[in-house]
């Protein structure tokens, strides 16, 4: 059975999660403290485990519960979901899949601040199942509303 961590920043994100998942358990870290939510994902036959936790506003914030999680439970997969704010034409409820992160805050500080953008890309894998799913649009079908999908870089940062 495949594992699947979703790290959200705010409970809105963490409902909507667990909205679609079963036989839904509290799971504490025994170590930490931290909170997560384990349930199960039915669909076509298939069955996935599914994790998730609410870490809060913040990249250092988001990077030290995903370390954490993915310790705990070793997941095959791992998404961020977030409301995505600051891309353009994309509205709440809208699904964008990276092809690769972008950190703009990154940089040297010399006698004038050059930046350096950290890239982070994602697994080529999970990137055409991205495209797949969102030519297709299969996915629309469990929704009320009808959201647009976009598959595209993402940049991220604190401000």
């Amino acid at each position: 059975m495949k594992r699947i961590l979703f790290v959200t920043a705010l409970q809105l994100e963490f409902d909507a999660v667990k909205s679609y998942l079963t036989k839904i358990v509290p799971v504490k870290h025994s170590g930490i403290g931290t909170y997560y939510n384990k349930g199960l994902f039915c669909e076509d036959g298939k069955t996935c485990e599914v994790f998730i936790v609410e870490a809060g506003a913040g990249n250092s914030r988001s990077a030290e519960e995903t370390s954490r999680a993915i310790s705990l439970f070793k997941p095959d997969y791992v998404f961020f979901l977030g409301v995505a704010g600051g891309i353009k034409d994309v509205d709440l409820g809208d699904v964008v899949a990276s092809t690769k992160v972008i950190g703009y805050e990154m940089g040297k500080a010399d006698d004038e601040f050059k930046p350096r953008h950290d890239v982070f890309p994602s697994s080529y894998e999970l990137e055409q199942l991205a495209k797949h799913v969102s030519r297709e649009r299969l996915w629309l079908n469990k929704l009320s509303t009808n959201p647009k999908s976009f598959v595209a870089p993402i940049a991220t940062g604190e401000k």
